[in-house]
């Protein structure tokens, strides 16, 4: 037959040309109309996606397994790396400090003889800023107890108003001062100060709301004390109010727990008394005294206190605390209103009305949430709060976290404010900071495995339930494997997903097997990207529960964290037993609506950088003072000059008793120190203080202390010199043996006079020295010996005066020490 072919093709090749050319423009549309339809009948070789090259890359829970090792662009942590209370945060959308949250709050760190500020771009690592606000303590008459600051920026001003209360001195008994709680307000032109006074030639308090005040003329509603005050801003009517917890005396001398007040202002400085009004009453619904509600009565509780008024969808939301502060139990609820001064409403917590409160069964997790503020970033409302430093009471301070609100129907037909939170695990930030927000609600959600009467809406409504008397549903299976279908109408950009635990211990999962990733690789083209085995163990295993009660703790959550990556469907299996019911609290898919993202062609090993982020506590520190041994010098000091030459000094520049400046690493039992001392500014004592002293203290590893001081007495003429040592255990110092421990002295310590002390130490021998004259040579009277524990720091310490110290020293080397004794005429061994 091959031999035959050319006979075969040459009879073809008799026909007519007419023919032939009909012949060939069939066979080229035949071929045309094959090349059309071939790919769409796709040939074996093409029904296999084309996958990117290289190798899915992503992390999970294992590899953020500590507070340092997770993405900070990404996600917050509530860390409680600093103590604040009471605390504010204002999100900055203006300006030099634009996308930056600072933070303000009482406080403890400066004893509260002013307010702190801090400043973050991702609500977990804070950078300290300093002393936003200190008062002029010669003149001012805020002296001490500086709480609960609020921060607004007004616009109108072009300024930033800080409100706060303080306590002002209004007479004494006997050497005490008397004082009262009054509220203030002071501005500055940055958010991180300083504000200072509206009133510097004649300071007080703006505003007054006692029965003194002859504006206000039902006095019922008059109370000696004003704290926790805040300023809010009807977006309807754009008219401005004030609220704040007031209590004590009314005009009629009557007795009166901590209620919250509102009063409509004529301007930030001018209230309109005639509308004050009491918004709440202690233990019941409304000022009607009707419906009883309980807020710690039965545990001693006698506050409504912390307001803040957030309007939404014709709803006026008064949030405000209650409780003890000092309980675990402090929590923040909600009463309603359709006005700004009400009437409002409390809800009871059955209907919603807790927005947020920790459970005694969460050891080690996070203990009290209250005295709280409201932070808008973008879209997002969060919520900031302080809760137990440690983590367990109060005696370890208080420390800031926040968490996110929403919005839920409380079942009788009320929109209440609901905090996903409190939370200890990694919770995404705002989109307005990651530029990521979450789109798992845009996706069309199917479970293959549903319990009845379950609702896969539940699965990203956006709220987490948190206790299980929250009106908030968790998505139950009936068992077995469980897939959920997440399917997008088009591709999106996701860079994390988060499934959200179970409050439920039984119903907890403690990995995901699979999470399948269906990616874009062609314009109608996908393959999938899988990341395996997600466990919850180890460390990250101790953020759902404490593994010992059975208890869960909320907004704990398995992540997969990625690259970005165009998908339009992602498929969660979680393997259980048949008879095995799991829960899922929420699914949380980071990402963003992103027109014609490319597809993915290859993949690269994924990682992230963090920004570098300043320190969240000050640092007191310089060339000679710093940390000795456990102990670590405080606020109060300006060390500017400490710099080694022998013109070096430093100055105590604040208001307070407590403020130690140590010398840098020395915690020995054998020590001389020197230093001469003298009050800048002598016109009176500060805070109120009828027996300034300053002088220099011994503090051992057991917190036992000795303090070695001038007795300067209220117009800094005092002529005497003591010492006075604490109780074994380091509290309160033993003053009532102080008298027959000083000394007088012909001495001047003000102006361009100095008065010098010095402490020499050889175990538990101390001689003082006043001028380089022996004063008291001590030895079975204080409690320092050769032991470890009794080895001392050394610091600088004064009672309310501005002091100079110069010419100081200190050596530890007991050759040196000898040598110094004898040179002041001390003999020793």
């Amino acid at each position: 037959m091959i031999a035959h072919a050319p006979q075969v093709a040459q009879k073809q090749l008799s026909v007519t040309e007419d023919t032939m050319k009909k012949f060939v423009n069939l066979l080229l549309a035949a071929v045309l109309v094959a090349t059309m339809i071939l790919p769409i009948a796709c040939t074996p070789a093409e029904q296999k996606p084309q996958e990117a090259k290289g190798t899915f890359s992503y992390i999970t829970n294992e590899n953020m397994s500590s507070s340092t090792e997770y993405n900070k662009n990404l996600y917050y942590l509530n860390q409680l790396n600093f103590q604040i209370a009471d605390p504010d945060v204002i999100y900055i959308d203006h300006g030099e400090e634009a996308g930056w949250f600072y933070a303000y709050g009482t406080s403890d760190l400066v004893n509260c003889y002013g307010i702190q500020c801090w400043r973050s771009r991702d609500l977990t690592n804070w950078e300290y800023k300093g002393v936003a606000y200190q008062p002029d303590f010669d003149t001012a008459w805020d002296y001490t107890n500086h709480w609960a600051p609020e921060v607004r920026y007004d616009a109108e001003q072009d300024l930033y108003l800080m409100f706060f209360n303080a306590d002002k001195i209004v007479g004494y008994n006997g050497d005490t001062p008397v004082t009262q709680k009054c509220i203030d307000v002071v501005y500055s032109d940055s958010p991180y100060g300083p504000f200072v006074t509206y009133y510097p030639e004649n300071p007080h308090p703006a505003y007054d709301f006692t029965a003194a005040n002859s504006e206000i003329t039902d006095k019922s509603i008059t109370r000696s004390y004003a704290i926790d005050v805040h300023p809010f801003v009807d977006p309807i009517s754009g008219k401005k109010y004030l609220y704040y917890s007031g209590y004590g005396n009314d005009g009629a001398g009557v007795w009166h727990g901590q209620t919250i007040f509102g009063v409509e202002m004529i301007d930030w400085l001018t209230p309109a008394y005639s509308t004050l009004k009491e918004l709440t009453h202690l233990y019941y619904t409304t000022t009607k005294d009707e419906v009883a509600i309980d807020e710690g009565r039965q545990a001693g509780a006698s506050v409504n206190e912390g307001p803040y008024v957030y309007y939404k969808d014709g709803t006026y939301y008064m949030t405000f605390s209650v409780y003890p502060y000092t309980q675990e139990m402090y929590q923040v609820r909600q009463a309603i209103a359709t006005s700004p001064l009400g009437d409002y409403t409390k809800l009871q917590p059955g209907e919603g009305g807790q927005i947020i409160a920790t459970d005694g069964a969460w050891s080690g997790f996070l203990s009290s949430a209250g005295h709280h503020a409201f932070i808008k970033c973008g879209d997002q409302l969060m919520i900031a709060y302080h809760t137990f430093y440690n983590r367990t009471g109060i005696d370890g301070g208080r420390a800031l976290a926040v968490d996110t609100i929403s919005f839920i129907d409380n079942g009788n037909g009320q929109k209440v404010m609901h905090a996903n939170g409190p939370t200890y695990s990694y919770q995404p930030l705002p989109s307005e900071i990651s530029g990521y927000g979450n789109i798992a609600d845009q996706a069309a959600i199917t479970v293959n495995n549903a319990a009845s009467d379950n609702d896969v809406s539940w699965l990203t409504d956006g709220v987490l339930k948190v206790h299980g008397s929250d009106p908030v549903q968790e998505f139950t299976t009936s068992g077995g494997k469980t897939v959920i279908t997440m399917s997008f109408d088009k591709f999106v950009t996701a860079r994390s997903l988060m499934i959200y635990n179970s409050t439920i211990y039984d119903n907890a999962f403690w990995g995901i097997n699979s999470v399948k990733l269906y990616y874009k690789t062609g314009a109608n083209s996908t393959a999938v990207a899988e990341a395996k085995n997600i466990n919850l163990t180890g460390a990250w295993a101790d953020w759902n529960t404490d593994g010992f009660s059975e208890v869960m703790y909320p907004g704990a959550n398995a992540i997969v964290e990625f690259d970005d990556l165009p998908v339009n469907k992602i498929e969660i299996t979680i393997n259980a037993a048949a008879d095995q019911a799991i829960s899922l609290n929420e699914i949380v898919l980071l990402g963003r609506n992103e027109e014609n993202a490319a597809p993915v062609l290859e993949f690269t090993e994924y990682g992230f950088t963090n920004p570098d982020v300043g320190a969240p506590l000050p640092t007191y520190e310089s060339k000679t003072f710093g940390k000795a041994g456990k102990f670590v010098s405080n606020y109060g000091y300006d060390l500017t000059h400490d710099d080694g030459t022998e013109n070096a000094y430093v100055d105590k520049t604040w208001c307070g008793n407590q403020q130690m400046l140590y010398f840098k690493d020395v915690v020995s039992n054998v020590l001389y120190v020197e230093a001469e001392l003298s009050v800048l500014n002598h016109t009176k004592a500060y805070c109120g203080d009828k027996y300034p002293k300053i002088g220099i203290m011994m503090r051992a590893q057991n917190n036992y202390f000795m303090f070695f001081n001038i007795d300067c007495q209220s117009d800094y003429k005092g002529q005497y010199v003591g010492w006075v040592q604490s109780i074994a255990s380091g509290g309160d110092y033993m003053w009532k043996d102080y008298a027959k421990q000083s000394k007088q002295y012909s001495i001047s310590y003000t102006g361009d006079n100095y008065t010098k002390l010095a402490i020499a130490r050889i175990d538990g021998k101390v001689w003082l020295f006043v001028n380089d004259q022996l004063a008291f040579a001590l030895e079975g009277e204080l409690s320092f010996g050769s032991a470890e524990q009794n080895k001392t720091a050394v610091s600088f310490l004064t009672y309310n005066s501005f002091t100079r110290f110069r010419n100081y020293s200190i050596t530890d080397n007991p050759t040196e020490v000898t040598a110094k004794l004898n040179s002041l005429g001390v003999t020793v061994d």
